[in-house]
């Protein structure tokens, strides 16, 4: 039987997720989107899955909310491996993780006011009708910080941020175990920003929510997560407590990331010392030998193009895929962005 206090409420288990690829009119071969990605998710923990664009992140999580199939691997929602689940048995549990997306207005129906959207997810879900289905609708945009009265608009009626709060709110419909932040606020301007992490971290207390932030905006991530975890080109190269992560990066990566963040303060932004990596992200239809940052890594040994990392453990409960020695900043005295 399993103890839902200490099952994880989610566990991914060298995950890889392929897609075909065209080349010239022709089928080619496959890109290998997400390879062989480990991590867990414990409860009301929040997590931030971070790297640049097509590294695989809203790959990841699309493939944890059964938008796509993974190719190998196993993904487990409170000890229940998703890829055994069928039908309505699936669709159930599909609820208990939820995602909001990056455009709040592509997820509304713009021809529905917001009441409706969020009452057709409420309906399904606790089978309410008349008097308490409203009500319910109510509770949930109050926990999202609008009113009852707001239920009768429309989504082009609300700013950006309001947008969002609905679509957050659509998510808490189905009263999820974990919720799938999918570059949520980073269309958002910065003082929506900031009220939108007030709130994500306001429901987590009250709900005991879990997070998964898929995000670049590492600046952002430093206020709501637990642990840091960074993709590039589909692989986990580092997964660290927060604290760890943003203090002293273990993979030249993590350290270039960390330093481009910019700090409030001129003097001791032109102080730092930044790691810089140059060049685009590879095609992932044809990724590097070995490691497949050592093309862009300004630390690369002869090893890093010929053998793969393994991934190892780090003292502090971390772990990292790199043939460095240590963390960056002891081996090449990278400075960290202050706190």
């Amino acid at each position: 039987m399993i103890d839902g206090a200490q099952t994880p409420v989610l566990e991914m288990e060298d995950v890889h997720v392929s897609f075909r690829v065209r080349a010239g009119g022709w089928r080619g071969g496959r890109v290998q989107a997400v390879d062989g990605v480990s991590l867990t998710v414990e409860r009301g923990e929040a997590l931030a899955l971070v790297g640049e664009s097509g590294s695989g992140k809203s790959t990841c999580a699309r493939a944890i909310t059964g938008l796509v199939r993974p190719s190998d691997g196993t993904i487990r929602v409170n000890g229940v491996e998703l890829g055994r689940l069928h039908g309505r048995a699936l669709r159930e549990h599909r609820g208990k993780v939820q995602m909001v997306f990056q455009d709040p207005y592509s997820s509304l129906d713009p021809s529905m006011v917001i009441g409706e959207s969020i009452a057709e997810v409420v309906a399904l879900t606790d089978r309410l009708r008349g008097k308490a289905l409203k009500d319910r609708v109510a509770e949930l945009l109050g926990l999202v910080g609008l009113r009852a009265e707001h239920a009768t608009r429309y989504p082009h009626e609300f700013s950006g941020g309001q947008r969002q709060r609905i679509a957050i709110a659509r998510a808490l419909a189905r009263r999820p175990e974990l919720v799938v932040m999918d570059e949520a606020i980073s269309a958002l301007d910065v003082s929506s920003q900031a009220q939108i992490i007030e709130l994500l971290v306001r429901l987590r207390a009250e709900l005991g929510l879990s997070y998964l932030f898929i995000s670049h905006d590492l600046s952002a991530m430093r206020a709501l997560v637990d642990r840091v975890a960074v993709l590039y080109l589909g692989r986990l190269v580092e997964i660290r407590s927060a604290d760890e992560f943003y203090g002293d990066p273990a993979h030249p990566y993590s350290a270039s990331l960390i330093t481009a963040v910019p700090t409030p303060d001129p003097v001791a932004q032109r102080k730092r010392e930044r790691v810089v990596i140059a060049g685009e992200i590879p095609d992932p239809a044809n990724p590097p030998s070995g490691c497949t940052f050592h093309t862009r890594c300004p630390h690369r040994m002869d090893v890093c193009a010929q053998q793969r990392p393994a991934t190892r453990e780090l003292p502090d409960g971390g772990r990292v895929a790199c043939h460095l020695p240590g963390p960056v900043s002891a081996t090449f005295a990278v400075s960290a962005p202050p706190a």
